[in-house]
């Protein structure tokens, strides 16, 4: 149905609920949730039939991604989402088609209601068919229309195993450089990188009782620890995150906010359901209108994405600086900038084999590895996992077993150097690894209190910043600067994961752009050293946004034809691994490392939602051998510690730069 048929009684009624005073949310942040998450509202599927004419599903590419040739319409849902084409109505004689992507939910109940969908999340397999669509956009000349409605991305092994990471952020860069006229609308829930992957459009709109969220609130609070019998606990984590309609116009990451019916169209099953879809109808119908009749000024169009997206937290203006807007009150410790005068850790070719042998070992070392007197060695705990076969994610893994003196153990930077197994570092031992001696010039760094005021801006997290930059000596988790590499020079990107887990927000969107601009005023390529436990909780859907802030910079560095090679230490997960760790022009891994955590949902984090991730899923040697829709591996190097340098400098030192 279009804007040609608009049935007396749906105007009357919805010139009624029109009267309301539009000055902030009439419920509560929990009310809201309650009512998007009713399984009665309103999804993807109806708003495609009643929008559009001749709806017609893409079943040829659901058939050409699985393999299989019966019910590909129920396969399709399976994916969590629809897509196909249909029919836009200018008026009685003039129709336009247009591609759409929506997003699904379950609505029922039953556990055959939530596998129908799967279970509300996009698969490895919705995102390969959602990547399809966006180009079958872009080719055939047609607008797209976007409909968002997810728990996520699925939090399992099998989504591991299929470089979900990688997905997402390939989706992400898609619809950031995509060639046509996009709208996109969140229906209901928008969670995480499920949902950006799906929602970068040229007019962003949103229900009324919808909501965008970095991560979902019950497991917001069980991550901040609040006791499962506080009545009030998914409250208090929604006020913390800020997600809904209202929250997302004030921050600028959507353009509009559609109308609902007052407490939700399920509430009137058949009254509700009209008001809300000449809502919708009507909203959409303005969005398509603004853009007019054909898909043109599709340059125009992507640079103003890329623009926007390189906007999402932007430091202060003029007015700022001079004292003329409120600051929020705060001490801050600037870090000195290291002059790394210690020398390089020697690096020994250990023996072919290593045996039991007797020395003594410091206090320190016995007790973290936990050595009695009578052993004279460090065991390696580590484990070496075997490639799958075919396609059955099958593998093999065996225990390490090396016995490993102190000596050897700090040789190879605190590892095994057999298979890769050891403890974390930080920013400042990779720094000494990677780089030539002294040759490391750190650029000055920003601080959260640069950036423009938002909802985010809490006392409560102004403290917690503090207290991480006076324990690390960091203004923020990122680390940039000038060095070289066996003489010749880059610019670099560290991420410190002693600062709070290396999280992603603002300030490490930003740090990123400026580190790629200087890379590009110098002219050499860019290193990024990426260790992270994902997006920042308390940045809320701001930081989530720095994902597709990352991901237009490594864009916009491919299109000036700037090389940037992606390190990737244990652990890096979730919002960086899902957005510019995952595009550098080469892509590689440490060997096992320090957990060897790769994925796009960390253990910690599935564990607390009650889900279960294997070590295997994530270990860099099986995500090496993943082969991507666009026939890259996931990773394309995993290097132990001490050949990082030599591997690194091959492809600094020929400039390497992948065109696609």
């Amino acid at each position: 149905m279009t804007r040609l048929l608009k049935p007396y009684f749906v105007n009357s009624l919805g010139k009624m609920a029109e009267k309301r005073e539009d000055n902030g949310p009439k419920l509560s942040r929990i009310e809201i949730l309650e009512i998007l998450r009713h399984p009665g509202r309103i999804q993807a599927d109806d708003v495609v039939t009643y929008f559009l004419k001749g709806v017609k599903y893409s079943t040829d590419l659901v058939e050409e991604i699985t393999g299989e040739k019966d019910n590909l319409e129920n396969r399709m849902l399976k994916m969590g989402l629809i897509g196909g084409e249909g029919l836009y109505l200018w008026d009685e004689k003039n129709y336009e088609p247009i591609v759409f992507v929506g997003q699904m939910k379950p609505k029922g109940t039953s556990l055959e209601d939530l596998a129908k969908v799967n279970y509300g999340y996009v698969s490895p397999e919705g995102l390969v068919f959602a990547n399809q669509l966006y180009n079958k956009a872009e080719k055939e000349n047609k607008k797209l229309l976007l409909l968002i409605n997810t728990f996520g991305g699925a939090a399992n092994n099998y989504a591991a195993l299929k470089g979900q990471s990688w997905l997402i952020s390939e989706n992400i860069r898609k619809l950031l450089s995509l060639r046509t006229q996009i709208v996109s609308l969140v229906l209901g829930e928008g969670g995480s990188g499920g949902a950006l992957q799906g929602q970068i459009g040229d007019k962003n709109l949103m229900l009324e009782c919808a909501d965008y969220s970095v991560i979902a609130p019950q497991h917001a609070a069980t991550i901040l620890k609040y006791a499962d019998d506080d009545p009030d606990r998914i409250a208090k984590a929604l006020e913390l995150l800020k997600p809904m309609a209202h929250d997302m116009l004030n921050l600028g990451i959507v353009d509009k906010i559609v109308s609902e019916f007052p407490g939700g169209s399920h509430l009137e099953k058949d009254t509700g359901y009209r008001i809300t879809m000449k809502y919708i109808n009507d909203a959409l119908n303005k969005a398509f209108e603004d853009m007019g009749k054909g898909v043109h000024h599709v340059g125009k169009l992507r640079d103003q994405r890329i623009r926007k997206a390189l906007r999402y937290g932007e430091t202060k203006g003029l007015l700022d600086r001079f004292g003329f807007s409120k600051k929020p009150e705060t001490n801050f410790y600037i870090p000195a900038p290291i002059s790394d005068k210690v020398p390089r850790m020697q690096i020994t070719n250990p023996p072919g084999e290593l045996v039991p042998i007797a020395e003594h070992f410091s206090g320190e070392i016995k007790k973290r590895w936990g050595i009695k007197k009578e052993e004279n060695g460090i065991k390696c705990q580590g484990k070496i996992f075997y490639v799958p076969v075919n396609d059955e994610l099958d593998y093999r893994e065996e225990d390490c077993g090396w016995v490993l003196t102190e000596k050897t153990y700090k040789d190879n930077h605190k590892s095994c150097p057999n298979c890769g197994w050891g403890e974390g570092l930080s920013y400042k031992e990779w720094i000494r690894i990677l780089t030539d001696n002294d040759s490391f010039e750190q650029f000055d760094g920003l601080k959260f209190e640069d950036f423009k005021q938002t909802v985010y801006h809490t006392a409560s997290y102004l403290v917690s910043l503090e207290k991480a930059r006076q324990k690390i000596g960091l203004n923020s988790g990122a680390v940039t600067g000038r060095a070289k590499i066996d003489g010749r020079e880059a610019v670099f990107y560290l991420l410190s994961f002693d600062f709070m887990g290396g999280t992603l927000g603002i300030v490490e969107g930003e740090e990123f752009n400026l580190a790629a601009q200087r890379a590009k005023k110098y002219k050499v390529p860019l290193v990024g050293v990426f260790s992270s436990g994902g997006v920042r909780m308390a940045e809320g859907t701001l930081g989530l946004k720095q994902m597709e802030k990352n991901v237009a910079v490594t864009y916009d560095l491919k299109r000036n034809g700037k090389p940037f090679y992606s390190v990737l230490v244990s652990p890096c997960t979730a919002g960086i691994l899902g957005s510019n760790a995952s595009q550098g022009d080469v892509i590689i891994a440490e060997k096992y490392g320090s957990g060897n955590v790769f994925s796009f949902a960390g253990p910690r984090v599935v564990s607390k939602g009650g889900g279960k991730l294997d070590e295997y899923a994530v270990a860099s040697g099986i995500l090496k051998e993943i082969k991507l829709p666009n026939g890259r591996k996931a990773i394309d190097e995993t290097v132990l510690r001490r050949d990082m340098k030599d591997t690194l400098s091959r492809y600094v030192q020929g400039n390497f730069f992948r065109k696609h």
